[in-house]
């Protein structure tokens, strides 16, 4: 187990096992259900000491839906009637026909109405799960700063299954034409004009794109996180591979390299707290382009430090499907905040 604290947030991550399972009581869960066999992994992990009152199902109807997202759905669902009333189920989804920026903003704010009001009707924080195994980045960052920004609730608990990429190795493509940045607006930063920026990205295995976008702002100070030790050790050879260049090509001091464990959210964030891309005087830009949990741990530590600004990459192609199985590691991230009763 990995433990972090930072101001009034505690921490901690762990692999789980089948055998024991999920063991949280909960006020709502919510799940994102795709194409992919992991976005249902988490039912491998299902306890008698996992309960939750409410639920989310969160999916993304665009065109013709495959077979095996249909089967994955109707097995979510057989598996939270047999939980839960069929009212404290809600469908998280928007059925615009293309891939839209404004998608995620339909979904996001479906989500913060059914926190608040939750929040409303129980009358104290209340405590969520979040499964973001097939979640899209754009949304569970969302999440975790409307959660962070408000007090509405005490514990979100993440889980993630490690995903199998070794089909992907010899040739990784997540997302089709070319890149642009928008603003996650939940984590607003206050930016000074009279201070320098320091550009933090967090790398994976779209090493060319990175590229691109750093050459448009020609950074004077640069760090990055790299997911080492990955899965495998093909996998952090291929993040080296992809990520080598970049170091190079931008002069990144070895002070401002950090690596953390690719599925330790936790851990990554107990990395971001070192003073050497912490300094003083900077509007710091996270690019948070790498593997979720590094991209969770991101969020958590700019929630906390309002001269990050946080941002998210939209290709304007949308993005390549690509279907992930599970690997053995399920993980579980608790984010406690101690500031509320």
């Amino acid at each position: 187990m990995t433990e972090c604290y930072e101001k009034y947030l505690y921490g901690a991550s762990r692999i789980l096992s089948k055998k024991i399972g999920i063991r949280h009581d909960l006020d709502l869960m919510l799940f994102t259900v795709n194409w992919e066999p992991r976005s249902i992994d988490i039912l491998n992990y299902n306890s008698e000491s996992f309960s939750f009152e409410n639920a989310g199902i969160i999916t993304f109807k665009s065109g013709e839906i495959e077979s095996s997202e249909k089967n994955n759905l109707k097995q979510m669902k057989l598996f939270l009637k047999k939980r839960i009333k069929q009212e404290k189920i809600k469908i998280i989804n928007e059925r615009s026909p293309n891939f839209d920026i404004k998608k995620f903003e339909v979904i996001n704010k479906k989500i913060a109405d059914l926190i608040y009001t939750l929040n409303n009707t129980l009358k104290r924080p209340i405590n969520i799960g979040f499964d973001i195994s097939a979640c899209p980045r754009r949304i569970f960052l969302s999440v975790l700063g409307f959660c962070l920004n408000h007090a509405y609730v005490k514990n979100i608990i993440f889980f993630y299954s490690e995903g199998d990429y070794n089909p992907y190795l010899d040739q990784f493509s997540h997302s089709k034409g070319d890149w642009k940045l928008v603003e996650i607006k939940e984590f607003c930063s206050v930016q000074n004009p009279e201070h320098k920026y320091l550009y933090f990205l967090s790398g994976g295995w779209e090493g060319g794109r990175y590229a691109n976008i750093l050459n448009r702002f020609e950074p004077h100070d640069l760090g990055i996180l790299l997911p080492i030790s990955g899965y495998t050790e093909k996998f952090s050879n291929k993040t080296m591979k992809e990520c080598k260049p970049i170091i190079e090509q931008f002069h990144i001091p070895k002070t401002q390299i950090l690596k953390a464990r690719a599925g330790d959210a936790i851990l990554a964030w107990k990395k971001l707290q070192e003073s050497s891309i912490n300094k003083k005087k900077r509007n710091i830009i996270y690019l948070p382009f790498g593997p979720k949990p590094h991209v969770l741990a991101m969020g958590i530590h700019a929630a906390l430090n309002k001269n990050i600004f946080v941002t998210y990459r939209i290709p304007n192609k949308g993005f390549e499907k690509m279907s992930i199985s599970p690997l053995e590691n399920f993980w579980e991230y608790e984010i406690r905040n101690d500031s509320l009763i």
